[in-house]
């Protein structure tokens, strides 16, 4: 769909959600970002040979929204709601100009931190984007980068974001679990969490 397909009524509520958010408004770039977003998700799903993959495999591709085995309705369902969270994830993203700027760091050091994956980022049309959830202020949660390289290269986006910011028992403060993100932002030790992100 292109952005003149869009009724007037529907043009304005795309600028007022995003407006909200406190993101771009523009309904061309969010149609843009939803195109990239069905991309990553689907490109993913059909890549894969559901045959070689383990349960265990299974199991967490459908956590976030994948399902390698069949299409049926409810397949395609969780297809359209990973690629939600993903247009939600390029949405609040930055560029490499801006994280640079964000992070008081030239964007040469900036694009060597992308590559040793102490800074994650996804690459769409060729261009990195950083999304904007690894960001406490003007810096990088705390320790974030270490954890960051833990985990596996070929996570999902939207797994790692889920992970990253859902409680997990594993990691506690005053004896609630606290996500990720939280635990590091605390002060929290990363090798747990790292040793966590390793098995993902």
């Amino acid at each position: 769909m292109t952005v003149p397909q869009l009724t007037q009524a529907a043009r304005a509520e795309v600028r007022s959600v995003l407006g909200r958010a406190g993101l771009p408004d523009d309904p061309n770039h969010f149609i843009e970002l939803v195109k990239d977003a069905v991309r990553t998700v689907v490109l993913v799903r059909h890549a894969l040979d559901p045959t070689a993959l383990t349960e265990l495999e299974v199991r967490e591709l459908r956590e976030i929204g994948l399902n390698p085995v069949t299409d049926t309705e409810g397949s395609r369902e969780a297809t359209r709601s990973a690629t939600a969270k993903m247009t939600a994830i390029f949405a609040d993203s930055l560029t490499v100009e801006d994280a640079a700027e964000r992070m008081r760091l030239n964007q040469s050091r900036l694009r060597q931190m992308l590559l040793d994956r102490s800074l994650y980022g996804i690459k769409a049309d060729g261009e990195w984007r950083v999304p904007a959830f690894q960001f406490s202020g003007e810096r990088q949660v705390r320790n974030l980068g270490s954890v960051l390289r833990a985990t596996p290269r070929n996570l999902h986006p939207v797994e790692l974001f889920n992970w990253l910011v859902r409680p997990n028992p594993a990691l506690r403060i005053d004896g609630r679990p606290v996500a990720p993100l939280a635990w590091l932002e605390s002060g929290g030790d990363p090798g747990p969490v790292a040793a966590i992100g390793a098995e993902l």
